[in-house]
């Protein structure tokens, strides 16, 4: 039988239950079986691990070594709106959610788009910017610290109107940071054309094949 996904071929799948703040249970899908190198995906307030980015992402990664933790947010399984004054509770449950594995991992990444990156960097920040990988896609303003502080690569539209020119000439400048803009793209990297967009989702994917298959000996966990 022909395989439809990379999910239906993927052997070890699972979901990891718990309980949210929103009133909901949240379903984190999570695809192991190597047991070294993780990847933790945030999705966006409206981007979920299911739209494009995300997903080429997740195949990019499994096909690299990875095993996949896609998170899901409390509110996101509530069906209700986010409220920015409940950022705090969003960020302690993806990272009760990644404590149920992560020790089981040499190397830990995190990708994330947006909102997502916002949540990255705060995680990361708290289980140690050592320990930690960033690839964050079409971050927001308020992520700039994080994308200051940390090991990653990141890759933004050059129209997207929630990411500031004076913040791209800032991360521009940080040596440590791998910057990939993408020339006239949106906040979903998308172009005006579904033929264009498609040509440069191929690009992007080579951009996450460049990230995942770089893993530098220093930011193993011992």
């Amino acid at each position: 039988m022909k395989v439809k996904s990379w999910e239906a071929a993927f052997v070890k799948k699972s979901l990891i239950s718990l309980p949210s703040a929103w009133g909901r249970n949240v379903e984190h899908k999570y695809f192991s079986g190597s047991e070294k190198s993780l990847a933790v995906f945030f999705p966006g307030s409206h981007y979920s691990c299911d739209r494009p980015l995300l997903n080429y992402a997740s195949q990019s990664a499994i096909e690299h070594g990875y095993d996949l933790l896609q998170l899901e947010y409390g509110y996101q399984s509530a069906r209700i709106p986010f409220d920015w004054k409940d950022l705090s509770i969003l960020v302690f449950e993806c990272k009760h959610a990644i404590d149920q594995i992560r020790d089981k991992y040499e190397t830990i990444s995190f990708v994330s788009k947006s909102l997502g990156t916002l949540a990255a960097g705060q995680v990361g920040e708290i289980i140690g910017r050592d320990k930690v990988r960033q690839l964050f896609l079409t971050p927001i303003n308020n992520t700039v610290p994080y994308i200051r502080e940390s090991d990653c690569t990141v890759i933004y539209g050059t129209a997207d109107p929630l990411f500031s020119s004076e913040n791209v000439d800032y991360i521009h400048n940080l040596e440590h940071v791998k910057v990939r803009p993408i020339e006239h793209a949106d906040h979903s990297l998308e172009l005006e054309t579904l033929e264009k967009s498609i040509v440069l989702l191929r690009q992007i994917t080579e951009m996450f094949a460049d990230f995942f298959s770089d893993v530098p000996p220093n930011r193993r966990r011992d």
